[in-house]
């Protein structure tokens, strides 16, 4: 896999994305031992440290195991827990039996080492009793070399999923993600209509399509109105 030094996704993650689809397809079976650490910097052209956090992520993912003085192993076993679905919230208004909202808070186009990326900042919700009710603000930052294009869309009616699957054959398959709260600041209070600050859920990341290709860079915060379905096998 050649790596994308100009992408938004750190090298690591992409590092680790690529020897996950390599175990998940069989190149690598279950106990077979991989390269090691130094053949794979040298495969990848980074350093040994970047690799470690690449299999670092796949250890914690219960795919691989490090044994020390040996190297490392697939150790492919079953999900035992899974704490967090992460979908569009298109989907999640259809599971909520509502009809979901969009407001675009900003839409732009910016450049980084001559590679264009839209910047788009919406805020997701339900209309109630002749209101809107906000649930999410959500911040999304995407490729526009990888969707020539997606900038002219208006995603204030249309789903950003359903364009990337509909007009660019992608379709976004599973995403990494940081949990943590913060508190409501002044902007967030405003559009959730809070009276005070509180702590509020946030999810940054980044999203895969089904060839496990990065294709989006994702920052969520969900107003303490939102409903999450929490699913954990034992």
């Amino acid at each position: 896999m050649a790596i994308d030094k100009e992408s938004f996704i750190p090298i690591y993650i992409q590092i680790s994305e690529d020897l996950r689809t390599r175990i998940l397809s069989g190149e690598y079976k279950n106990g077979d031992q991989l390269p090691s650490e130094n053949d794979l910097a040298e495969q990848f052209g980074v350093t040994r440290t970047t690799i470690q956090r690449s299999l670092a992520i796949l250890v914690h993912d219960g795919i691989i195991e490090k044994i020390h003085g040996k190297g490392s192993f697939v150790r492919l076993r079953p999900v035992r827990k899974n704490i967090w679905n992460f979908s569009s919230f298109s989907t999640y208004a259809k599971k909520a039996n509502q009809i979901p909202i969009t407001k675009v808070i900003s839409h732009e186009v910016f450049q980084v080492k001559e590679t264009n990326f839209l910047k788009l900042v919406r805020l997701r919700g339900f209309k109630k009793m002749n209101k809107n009710k906000w649930i999410t603000l959500d911040t999304s930052i995407l490729n526009l070399d990888m969707f020539p294009g997606l900038d002219e869309f208006d995603f204030a009616r249309l789903s950003l999923y359903d364009t990337l699957q509909n007009h660019f054959k992608t379709t976004p398959d599973h995403a990494r993600l940081n949990v943590k709260a913060i508190a409501a600041d002044e902007k967030l209070m405003k559009y959730f209509n809070l009276d005070q600050s509180i702590p509020l859920l946030t999810v940054q990341g980044y999203v895969f399509d089904t060839r496990r290709r990065a294709i989006e860079e994702v920052h969520v915060v969900y107003n303490q109105d939102a409903d999450f379905n929490i699913v954990i096998n034992i």
